[in-house]
């Protein structure tokens, strides 16, 4: 834990949403000596069974955390690779190994772990740090104002300020709609970077519909052939006509199904809440009518099942100065639920916003440092959405000529790695590795290094009292 700052220059963080991207900035927050207060609506009682996918670039930023190398490994599945299986008829039709000198080299392992064990790990090391946990608190109203803290009521009537507001609040998030207003009022110049971005990354896409499936392991055992999948640590993939459904262990106990597509929601389409009593979706026999019988077997195990309606924003914008707004995980972007990176972008949110907020001795430098984090993350999220929607679109071709064409191309997959020339094993491996082998805490040192003799601070007299803001701050409010 680091020195706790003086008493005056120690900030107040207030954290709308306890999702795993609000905790890891909490941590991070408050290992820097500055109070945190994170407001979640959710009951702590309530259990979610659900996983998440944890690749190097998630693995690396948790294990610098107490415990977590323990907690991946001892409940997380180590994931060996991926196959890809026709399906409508389960023939492989290609295979990413996570080649053993590949992973050395990146230092980090991608796990698959269950959802509920990370988040317990983490509430723990929040209490364990300081962080203030409230919840059962929902978040009614937004106040914010140039030149004055910014504050939240739940609903309940109790308000919170702090010196910055964060919203990590999700899909839905209060806060995003509250900093999305504010820019539309103060008409910035800088959004049509933003516009452009969304614009280029979307592909027309509006919707993302995911419907994510939980199984117990135990209930495979009179099934050889659904086994077959517990016994493996690879992560699943099977392509269908514009769906796309991945299976995968989480652990010893749990293996989740996800049911993926961009066409847009339907009226039978059901945007609910991550809990157990989520009702399942009415549209399911339909979705994977086309795919293999182990696809339709494995869904009618499930025990739990959540179905999330992912909406595109029209606008992004993640960071407001002048209100010391930012967002982070969900409420900044849109990566597909079922995406390998879904979660370690927003992970790598919550690191990248505490550590640039490590920085800060005075509120003069919040919109500097509002303004590093947006320089850090925006460029990074919405190439990472680009890339997932845009794999999802090609993985999930219909019958025709371009579905022969990546057919093909995943057929290179299956060449033995030994046998394989070097320039297609470059080829096949340079996607993954350059996501994997990305470091959000190194990125903020890089931007911190660059540009750390133009943060603003206080100018002082003689006697050490402050004359007012430093001519710096008043280009990035």
């Amino acid at each position: 834990m680091s020195p706790a700052p003086p008493l005056d220059s120690r900030m107040r963080f207030i954290v709308v949403g306890g999702s795993v991207a609000g905790l890891c900035a909490a941590y991070t927050l408050r290992q820097s000596g500055h109070d945190v207060v994170v407001l979640d609506k959710r009951d702590e009682r309530v259990q979610t069974r659900a996983g998440i996918r944890v690749p190097p670039n998630m693995t690396r930023l948790l294990e610098t955390l107490p415990g977590m190398k323990t907690l991946l490994r001892e409940y997380g599945t180590e994931c060996e690779g991926m196959t890809f299986l026709e399906g409508e008829t389960s023939q492989i039709i290609g295979r990413m190994v996570f080649l053993d000198e590949a992973m050395a080299d990146l230092g980090c392992n991608f796990y698959m772990v269950p959802y509920d064990i990370l988040l317990k790990q983490l509430l723990h090391l929040c209490r364990q740090i300081g962080v203030q946990l409230k919840f059962r608190t929902e978040i009614a109203s937004v106040t914010v104002a140039f030149g004055q803290r910014p504050s939240v009521v739940s609903v309940w009537g109790e308000r919170f300020e702090g010196d910055v507001l964060i919203g990590a609040d999700g899909r839905d998030s209060i806060v995003r709609d509250t900093l999305t207003q504010q820019m539309e009022d103060s008409d910035d110049e800088n959004d049509d970077t933003d516009l452009l971005a969304e614009r280029e990354h979307s592909a027309g896409v509006s919707e993302i519909v995911v419907a994510s499936y939980s199984i117990n392991t135990s209930q495979f055992r009179d099934n050889p052939e659904l086994q077959k999948l517990v016994d493996s640590d690879e992560y699943m993939v099977w392509p269908g006509s514009h769906v796309l459904v991945l299976g995968h262990k989480c652990g010893p106990e749990l293996y989740i199904v996800t049911v993926t597509r961009v066409t847009g929601a339907t009226p039978t389409d059901i945007d609910s809440e991550w809990n157990p009593r989520a009702p399942f979706p009415r549209n399911t026999d339909a979705l994977v009518a086309e795919f293999e019988p182990r696809v339709k077997s494995l869904l009618k195990l499930a025990s739990h099942c959540h179905q999330t309606i992912q909406r595109i924003p029209a606008v992004r914008r993640i960071t407001h100065a002048p209100t010391s707004m930012v967002l982070i995980g969900d409420a900044a972007h849109t990566i597909t639920i079922g995406a390998t990176h879904n979660s370690s972008i927003a992970v790598e949110d919550g690191f990248a916003l505490g550590r640039i907020f490590s920085h800060l001795t005075e509120r003069d430098q919040i919109p500097y440092l509002l303004h590093g984090y947006r320089e850090v993350r925006f460029g990074r999220s919405m190439s990472t959405e680009a890339s997932e929607l845009g794999a999802f679109i090609v993985v999930t071709f219909p019958p025709g000529p371009a579905r022969d064409a990546r057919n093909e191309q995943l057929a290179y997959s299956l060449i033995n790695p030994d046998d394989m020339p070097d320039e297609l094993l470059a080829m096949t491996w340079a996607t993954y590795l350059v996501q994997f082998n990305y470091d959000a805490n190194e990125a903020v040192d890089e931007w911190w290094l660059m540009g750390k003799f133009n943060m603003p601070h206080r100018n002082t007299n003689g006697n050490g009292h402050t004359n007012g803001h430093s001519a710096h701050s008043s280009e990035y409010e």
